[in-house]
């Protein structure tokens, strides 16, 4: 549900900069350095597909990124050269906790 809000809010480079840092959660990629790299099996169609962006404006979004000085995507490798930047952009938490106040209270066995 998360990922719904924020496609529906965010704009490319919100987009982009979120995925990215989720990458780099879920390969466990954690570090204290303001730079990481890691390796991402993805293509430039995969990635406008997961964040709902055409591919041509993924391309600018990856080059937006790389003249910022904020992370390049070559060769199936992403390279961050500023985290905390990535984290400002994205408004990124790793763990989100879902909000379960919607939900209606569980029914109680009848006594019996």
């Amino acid at each position: 549900m998360a990922q719904l809000a924020t496609m529906g809010r965010a704009d490319a480079l919100n987009r982009m900069a979120g995925l990215i840092l989720q990458m780099m959660h879920r390969v466990g990629t954690t570090t204290s350095s303001k730079s990481v790299e890691f390796d991402v099996p993805l293509t430039q169609d995969d990635i406008a597909d997961l964040i709902g962006l055409t591919n041509v404006l993924v391309n600018r979004v990856i080059r937006q990124l790389r003249d910022r000085d904020l992370a390049t995507w070559a060769h199936r490798r992403i390279v961050n050269y500023d985290l905390p930047a990535l984290h400002r952009i994205a408004d990124f938490t790793p763990e989100v906790e879902l909000d379960l106040s919607w939900l209606p209270d569980a029914p109680r066995d009848p006594p019996g």
